[in-house]
């Protein structure tokens, strides 16, 4: 089981930043006009710490391979599927570093290019994945 924790620290950052644009409770500090409150604070790092702690238990699960019984775990183990699919491989990064592109007298800005080509990439392995289940 490998985990990347700089991945897990951006996500718990972007999580409570989010939250802090909802204020709630009483203001820590202000930049500017804007307001950092304690309740969103603690909001924030407790939803980004749970979004965290279910990742982090989606793994563990995965790396043991454990079975659920009856139709849930027939459900379960095709959610799990789909979750080690999508985390096993680190498909997105390879999906960028195999984009090639035509630079022949194309209109189309080269950066729409680049993200028309991952979009369609990454629509072929979701469902590569899918014809698996």
């Amino acid at each position: 089981m490998k985990i990347k924790f700089h991945r897990l620290l951006i996500l718990a950052l972007v999580v409570t930043f989010f939250q802090l644009l909802t204020p709630n409770g009483k203001i820590l500090f202000s930049i500017g006009k804007f307001n950092v409150t304690l309740g969103a604070l603690k909001s924030g790092l407790f939803k980004s710490g749970i979004l965290i702690l279910l990742q982090l238990l989606s793994k563990l699960i995965v790396s043991l391979n454990i079975r659920f019984p009856g139709r849930t775990g027939a459900f379960l183990k095709d959610v799990f599927f789909i979750y080690e699919k999508l985390t096993d491989e680190n498909f997105i990064s390879n999906e960028k570093e195999h984009l090639t592109f035509d630079e022949s007298f194309s209109k189309i800005p080269q950066n729409k290019k680049k993200l028309s080509s991952f979009i369609e990439n990454l629509d072929s392995k979701l469902i590569s994945i899918w014809k698996q289940i």
